[in-house]
């Protein structure tokens, strides 16, 4: 039988502490979004995730992903909802009007079950706030 120095038993637990963090980590994927003008035609169309969507939206930097957006051409700014969209954060003015008419907005995915969680939508509306407000400052140079 095998006696265990007390270091030993250190390192090992540490090396199983850390095996069960990264197997148990939450995932890393990005917030999703939608074209504001989705159809869906069936129920397995525009499918969301709702526990990866909500820590998205806590992992998120809006100021980041406006930039990142900004880097790479996606000049599109948030909208609240598919239908009858509202752009919160922002004064509704040429330049937001010419960058719907040119390239569209986006909506923050949801599910039945994200509309009914207030965690959800409070963090929702305040990316969209940040999201816009970066990405209007960065197209107004």
């Amino acid at each position: 039988m095998k006696i265990w120095h007390p270091i030993q038993l250190d390192v090992a637990l540490a090396f199983s502490v850390i095996f069960i963090f990264t197997s148990c980590n939450h995932s890393t994927d990005p917030v999703l979004f939608w074209p504001s003008n989705a159809i869906r035609n069936s129920s397995s169309e525009y499918v969301v995730n709702s526990t990866n969507q909500l820590e998205a939206l806590r992992r998120a930097n809006p100021n980041e992903d406006a930039e990142a957006a900004f880097k790479s051409g996606d000049f599109r700014f948030i909208a609240d909802r598919p239908n009858l969209p509202r752009i919160q954060g922002i004064p509704y003015d040429h330049l937001v009007e010419r960058a719907r008419t040119n390239h569209g907005l986006k909506v923050i995915s949801f599910s039945d079950t994200l509309l009914g969680n207030k965690e959800f939508l409070s963090l929702k509306a305040t990316y969209e706030e940040q999201f816009n407000r970066r990405l209007y400052k960065l197209m107004d140079k």
